[in-house]
């Protein structure tokens, strides 16, 4: 079963090592953790259900996912069927995505929210009933406790909100600003109190980690344009919903959310640094839902050349098989990519035949503390790691919070029963303490497993 292989996606080892630090009460002051701490606060409460599992958080984040395509057909309808299919063909087979949908990572999660929360404010402005304004508010202040790059959806609600189109707004209201403030308050008060009920959020360790010159310097990580050159399709797609609009001098309300969200996206992840692979998600969706819009509107526009005129109908022929053409490229090719990703999740092993943590597990009994920056296998072990060292991500390195010798004292002090280390972890810090006190008893190709004399 899928969730049960040993590791889904890069950042899975960070947030299943902060859920069962909660789970334990083992968080305090000394566990660094740059990120808020609502989604590990769910894991937790998986973790007290359902005992100490990799399955229910992965099972949790599909669930966002399916949040994530409801909330995007919601704030694009109505586009019909073939609009739905598209919507979720163009979303399942963009690069890079689709393991997001079973990883217990905190980006889906927190979009999904964010996009709920634009969903309930179209609701709010159809119906006029506060409930869901309220709802809405909830909604995205709990997904910047998942984490803040749900902010990139704020752009696009204060749109909605105040220039919502005809076929949102009440009778007679076309701009305000009104529906828009009482959000925003009330998202305001109830991200205040999430913050103030839950563990603290260290302001100070998010800032240096996401904006220290050093961090921001790291030109490696720029936006990934091939991403966009692999998803053709859909971007060609999404440009023939914008051309639609320019042809009809007119912008729906439909097309103003995703197109909100990619204009917003493009400059953000274009001055960012760093900008990791998986955060295509913000490209992905807006591209998926014009796409979506692109095939519904023209679809209706091939139905309104029916006529008896030879030239019109030959049109309108033309144009459904090039709509055929063009979804039936996007599965073929976009399930290519599909296939791609899953070979990558397959390879990796289930916990049950991996040798390194078959080796860990025998020395259990006596081990307390692990430390490793492979935090999977002290999650699998369901032993404690070192707070101060718990989480070792390549920004806190260089921000400099932290560096290799600093990690080689700490650890020394600690003197944990387990240690696993690669062969850069050996090189970077002062471990000459580590033959004095501990034996290896585990060598692979790029590892080294120590154990308390």
């Amino acid at each position: 079963m899928i969730y049960d292989q040993f590791l889904l996606g890069a950042d899975e080892q960070y947030e299943f090592t902060k859920a069962f630090a909660c789970h334990g009460g083992k968080v305090d002051g000394t566990f660094w953790n740059d990120q808020p701490w609502l989604l590990s606060l769910l894991g937790a409460g998986l973790f007290h259900v359902f005992g100490v599992s990799s399955v229910p958080p992965r099972i949790l984040c599909s669930l966002f996912a399916v949040i994530l395509m409801a909330s995007s057909w919601y704030a694009i309808r109505p586009v019909g069927k073939c609009g739905l299919l598209a919507l979720v063909l163009g979303y399942l087979t963009a690069p890079a995505i689709f393991h997001l949908n079973f990883s217990y990572m905190m980006e889906l999660p927190a979009y999904s929210m964010a996009l709920a929360s634009a969903a309930l404010g179209r609701k709010y402005l159809e119906s006029n009933k506060r409930a869901y304004l309220f709802l809405s508010a909830t909604l995205f202040a709990m997904a910047l406790h998942i984490k803040f790059t749900a902010a990139i959806v704020f752009p696009a609600i204060f749109f909605q909100m105040v220039w919502p189109g005809k076929e949102m707004a009440p009778p007679g209201r076309t701009f305000s600003l009104r529906p828009w403030v009482h959000w925003m308050g009330g998202a305001a008060g109830i991200f205040l109190v999430i913050a103030v009920a839950g563990p603290p959020i260290q302001w100070d360790v998010m800032l240096q980690t996401h904006f220290a010159p050093e961090v921001v310097s790291r030109t490696q990580y720029r936006f990934p344009m091939s991403f966009l050159i692999r998803h053709w399709d859909v971007a060609l797609g999404a440009a023939g919903a914008l051309l639609i609009c320019v042809m009809n001098r007119r912008l729906p309300g439909s097309c103003r959310f995703p197109l909100a969200l990619l204009l917003t996206a493009v400059p953000t992840h274009a001055i960012h640094r760093p900008c990791w692979y998986y955060y295509y998600l913000h490209f992905a969706v807006p591209l998926s839902m014009l796409f979506a819009i692109f095939v519904h509107q023209a679809l209706v526009q091939s139905q309104s050349m029916d006529s008896k005129s030879v030239v019109k109908r030959w049109g309108s022929h033309l144009l459904r098989f090039g709509i055929v053409c063009l979804i039936l490229h996007v599965s073929i090719y976009g399930f290519s990519r599909i296939a791609y990703q899953w070979r990558g999740i397959v390879a990796n092993q289930e916990p049950a035949r991996n040798v390194i943590l078959h080796a860990m597990q025998q020395h259990a009994p006596g081990t307390r503390h692990v430390f490793t920056r492979q935090l999977m296998y002290p999650f699998y072990l369901k032993r404690d790691v070192i707070p101060e060292v718990a989480l070792l991500p390549d920004k806190r390195f260089w921000s400099g919070q932290i560096s290799s010798e600093s990690v080689a004292r700490i650890v020394e002090r600690h003197a944990p029963e387990q240690l696993l280390l690669d062969s850069a972890d050996l090189k970077a810090g002062n471990w000459e303490w580590l033959a004095r006190s501990h034996t290896c008893i585990l060598r692979t190709n790029d590892m080294q497993l120590w154990v308390k004399k």
